[in-house]
């Protein structure tokens, strides 16, 4: 169901006055000026593509930070990568081995 123009204006509406607060919260997330900008965009346009499911009358402030909250975590979850080249993978290696050697004696020596 798409809002008709009536709703849609007065979505829009209270979308522009909500955007200090969203741009806060969005800064308190990523501490980048230009990712928070970003956030807030991404924010927008999903919630303006999903403003049929969002219920008149219920906090629109609270569904826009859930929205925001929901997007930076899969911003993060998308920033992880893996390595794949040798060389990065023979120092993971190397390091894991350095930290599993001090573990073994850390152990050892509280053991001994």
């Amino acid at each position: 169901m798409i809002a008709d123009e009536p709703q849609a204006d007065g979505f829009a509406a209270t979308l522009v006055a909500l955007l200090p607060r969203l741009r806060r919260y969005a800064r308190t997330l990523v501490h980048e000026p230009a990712a928070a900008d970003d956030l807030v965009q991404d924010t927008l346009a999903r919630a303006w593509a999903r403003r049929a499911q969002w219920i008149p009358g219920s906090d629109l402030r609270a569904w826009l930070f859930a929205i925001m909250h929901h997007r930076r975590i899969d911003l993060l979850r998308g920033d992880r990568t893996v390595a794949t080249d040798d060389d990065t993978l023979q120092d993971l290696a190397d390091t894991a081995e350095g930290h599993a050697h001090l573990r073994f004696s850390s152990i050892a020596a509280i053991l001994f």
